[in-house]
């Protein structure tokens, strides 16, 4: 039995002597990736969530790596590598501002939590050092599993999101969703059925009310939308105006390097749409929004944005959408 032991005790230290040597390298491997590379702003809340993973990942590894190097008691360590991962966690965010990158001061806590998953489950390297009663370590384990299990479910959710978005193609939105700006940005409602109707079965469904206002833009965005055209033929929509006289709209659409550039009016695809009272169906042929841009083709499998808006209405109006979907050939 102790020969058994001593062996294991052999195995676990050649295991921590390669992960010395190695750590370093696989840090310094690492770190670029806070300023280089990645999601950004136009990236999809999936990309975002998985790479916000590197985080902890970063930090525990340097937190288990430098841990055992500190010669302090157990409460004082914990003291200390929260305040540092702190002061380096802030001092990467105003680093990537410079660098034009999105900042995000949840990575803060991101990093905490990487840090203190080491400090909580991390054999104490000198016992004699490290008085915390077993009752205190195996709570700081669980606090901080939960905190783990909280960030790793953002990332479950992100996923389902975006399952659920590709399961319900060719539709580009689930109108039975129960919040719509999980998908959508703007003044944007779910309605159960509308008060009033077409003559059609679209007034018992679930409906979207776009809510438009007086300023120079008023309109809602489908950002969380399938991404990927290449199949299809048109984009069909459809509309209830409930007012008795028209309503213009215009529609915008974008891929994801438009977003990442200027932004230009003439490298998007942009239509108005005059929608009279009651019940319209409106119909774009794909290859209208493909060559839209005008020095460029568009990625009709990165699209990022869809766009409906109004501009400069004399008086506040209320539109309902029924139907977004893409039609096949």
């Amino acid at each position: 039995m102790t020969e058994n032991r001593q062996l294991r005790t052999d195995a676990r230290h050649r295991v921590t002597s390669s992960w010395s040597w190695l750590s370093p390298f696989i840090l310094l491997g690492l770190l670029p990736l806070f300023f280089v590379g990645g999601p950004d702003w136009a990236s999809s809340a999936l990309h975002k969530s998985v790479w916000n993973l590197g985080h902890p990942l970063f930090f525990g590894l340097l937190t288990h790596w430098l841990s055992p190097r500190l010669p302090l008691r157990e409460r004082t360590r914990w003291l200390a590598v929260t305040v540092a991962v702190l002061v380096a966690g802030g001092l990467v965010e105003l680093a990537q501002e410079g660098l034009q990158r999105q900042r995000d001061w949840h990575d803060m806590l991101r990093n905490l939590i990487g840090a203190w998953l080491v400090l909580a489950w991390q054999t104490p390297p000198q016992p004699a050092l490290h008085p915390i009663t077993p009752t205190l370590r195996w709570l700081a384990r669980g606090l901080t599993l939960i905190l783990l299990i909280v960030e790793l479910s953002l990332v479950a959710q992100a996923a389902l999101q975006h399952y659920r978005i590709q399961q319900h193609l060719p539709g580009l939105y689930d109108f039975s969703a129960n919040d719509p700006h999980a998908y959508w940005s703007g003044a944007i409602s779910r309605v159960d059925h509308l008060q009033q109707g077409p003559a059609t079965d679209a007034d018992s469904a679930p409906a979207l009310k776009i809510a438009l206002g007086t300023e120079q833009y008023s309109g809602v965005s489908l950002h969380n939308l399938p991404s990927d055209w290449r199949d299809y033929h048109a984009l069909m929509l459809a509309f209830f105006n409930p007012s008795d006289s028209p309503l213009e709209l215009v529609i915008r659409i974008n891929d994801a390097r438009h977003d990442r550039g200027d932004n230009a009016f003439r490298d998007r695809f942009n239509q108005r749409l005059s929608l009279q009272p009651g019940y319209n169906q409106v119909r774009i042929e794909l290859d209208r929004i493909r060559t839209a841009p005008v020095n460029r083709d568009m990625d009709m499998d990165d699209i990022r944005r869809l766009g409906l808006f109004a501009v400069r209405l004399p008086a506040p109006r209320e539109i309902y959408l029924l139907n977004i979907a893409l039609e096949l050939p």
